[in-house]
């Protein structure tokens, strides 16, 4: 597998009209749909190679490596949300991967225009209107999709690692204590890790502590000090230096410019 480039989203959602898609191996905390509208692709989903073609869905769920390859220059739709705007569906979406990451144009008649009308969405309530389609549109195209669990159909020691951290990231979590309940050495996952996604295991963990905090101060009022500690900061001040040198800002610039 080439090396796989994390990418840390700074939005829980967001969309992206192209003409073609990106090449580089990847993966995030969120999910990618790729709608095509007109043109064709190659898309691979971990070890799977799938021809998506005008009037299907692509669908890479959260930390599924990705990339696209022979794209021809057509219309394309990327829209890439947390899982965790998705009502009643988070642990779904997290625990399993689907058989095949697509889904047919015949399948798809009967959702295209959501998608279409949630790229139109416009006005001072669109994030809501839109996270509100992007339910009726999950809640009706998962159902087509054959789930597999994750860890009994994809038990790379890589994958393993990736899937453990994005449960237990709230917990206490150390690279010992992860390399203890895994039975693998933390020597290895450190060179995993390294080789594979060009981060250490403690950027990554900070990356998904950070997301997650991210989304809560964006749907909710809680205090930064109880968010802080809902995502698995041991202090304040942690809290705070991470999420800078994620984001570029601190938590409260983050929530006075939403």
């Amino acid at each position: 597998m080439k090396q796989a480039l994390f990418q840390s989203k700074k939005k829980d959602f967001e969309i992206m009209p192209t003409n073609a898609l990106s090449p580089t191996p990847h993966f995030h905390n969120q999910i990618e749909l790729v709608y095509v509208i007109s043109g064709q692709t190659v898309a691979f989903a971990d070890q799977k190679k799938i021809v998506t073609k005008a009037g299907e869905l692509f669908v890479a769920f959260p930390n599924q490596i990705h990339y696209y390859e022979k794209t021809v220059i057509g219309r394309y739709i990327v829209i890439i949300f947390s899982p965790e705007l998705i009502y009643g569906m988070e642990d779904i979406l997290y625990n399993n991967i689907p058989k095949l990451n697509l889904l047919s144009e015949s399948k798809m008649r009967d959702f295209a225009n959501i998608i279409l009308n949630i790229v139109n969405a416009g006005g001072d309530f669109s994030h809501t209107v839109r996270v509100g389609l992007m339910n009726q549109l999950l809640a009706g195209i998962l159902p087509e999709f054959e789930l597999m669990p994750r860890i009994k159909t994809n038990n790379t020691t890589l994958q393993s690692v990736l899937n453990y951290c994005t449960k237990n990231f709230s917990n206490d979590l150390t690279l010992d204590i992860l390399a203890e309940d895994l039975h693998i050495s933390k020597f290895h996952i450190s060179h995993l890790l390294n080789q594979k996604l060009g981060i250490s295991f403690s950027a990554y963990l900070n990356n998904i502590r950070v997301h997650k905090a991210c989304s809560l101060l964006n749907n909710s009022q809680n205090k930064i000090s109880d968010i802080s500690e809902e995502v698995g900061f041991g202090s304040i001040r942690s809290f705070n230096r991470a999420f800078k040198s994620v984001m570029n800002m601190t938590p409260i610039e983050y929530r006075n410019q939403i």
